[in-house]
């Protein structure tokens, strides 16, 4: 999709033969079984790799700023091709920041897996290829990235256990600050992380509809 947004990347021999593996597989193969092997699948087995091993010992060792890129980068050299790799890295660091943010590795497996799920939709039945951009496309996107951005500022989910609390904050924000006996504290997530995901979705968002307008039908 890159490359076809971008004519100057196809002279660089960017394309994936995975992708295109894919691509001539969805039209013989399930729908059912294109969720699962694309979807589910790589949903769990990347984000358990990627953010829930690499990526803390990375942050543990760098600190969250440089142990986030460094996961991510390391994730989309994963996906092999510089034109698919470079669609996955804005990904890749919302997917972290995702799991920073709730302390779940359930919330960046759904998230993933709803990207997955969109781009095996889009190829098994030619959608995107008519898309086009409109001026009321772009602005419905940014008032829908607000309105998340809004929603979670005035809607702070908690982040559970010291590690959390020491990496982010450098020290220990608590809740349960004072008590005695062993309580996990409550360290609520920093206006820093809600400004990086709203921009995780940001681009995101635009990335889909510049690639949904200029895929080509399959």
């Amino acid at each position: 999709l890159l490359i076809a947004q971008w004519p100057v990347l196809a002279s660089l021999k960017l394309d994936s033969d995975s992708i295109s593996i894919i691509h001539g597989q969805t039209t013989n193969t399930a729908y059912s079984q294109l969720l699962v092997i694309v979807g589910v699948g790589p949903a769990i087995g990347e984000e358990v790799i990627f953010r829930g091993v690499i990526g803390k010992g990375l942050i543990a060792r760098w600190g969250v700023v440089r142990g986030v890129l460094l996961t991510s980068v390391l994730f989309a050299m994963a996906h092999l091709s510089p034109a698919h790799a470079l669609a996955t890295l804005p990904i890749a660091v919302f997917l972290h920041v995702a799991y920073l943010a709730t302390g779940s590795l359930w919330a960046p497996i759904l998230v993933h897996f709803l990207n997955n799920a969109l781009s095996v939709t889009m190829m098994k039945y030619e959608l995107g290829q008519n898309v086009q951009i409109s001026m009321i496309l772009i602005l419905s996107a940014v008032v829908y990235v607000t309105a998340i951005g809004f929603l979670l500022l005035r809607n702070e989910r908690p982040l559970v256990g010291q590690l959390w609390a020491h990496l982010i904050y450098g020290t220990t924000h608590s809740s349960t600050a004072g008590l005695s006996g062993d309580v996990t504290p409550l360290v609520y997530a920093p206006s820093w992380l809600i400004l990086v995901a709203g921009t995780g979705v940001l681009c995101f968002t635009w990335s889909f509809v510049a690639a949904a307008a200029a895929a080509p039908a399959f």
